[in-house]
């Protein structure tokens, strides 16, 4: 997996649409994407399942070079991720 498609925590904005494609937002940067792709059909059924406000790790990488369209890659192991939160959260605290 290349550093693009480390997972991040999004909070799905809008739910997949009949066109295949959702909005999602960064939790840690607010920055919105646009997935339009997906790595596997599994993927996609997984993730067109999600409500609005539904929070996960996703690992996502650019489609193209202009737009704001990403491709799902994966969605990680709930352990790594939630690892990954706590390892991310170290690094954001101040020291008392």
């Amino acid at each position: 997996m290349s550093d693009r498609d480390c997972p991040a925590r999004v909070v799905v904005r809008r739910p997949m649409n009949d066109h295949g494609t959702m909005t999602v937002e960064l939790c840690e940067t607010n920055e919105i994407r646009h997935v339009c792709e997906y790595a596997t059909p599994e993927l996609e059924r997984r993730l067109g399942s999600l409500p609005a406000e539904a929070v996960l790790p996703l690992a996502m990488a650019r489609v193209g070079v202009r737009a704001n369209v990403w491709r799902a890659v994966a969605i990680p192991d709930r352990r790594a991720a939630d690892a990954a939160a706590v390892e991310s959260d170290r690094g954001l605290r101040q020291p008392p």
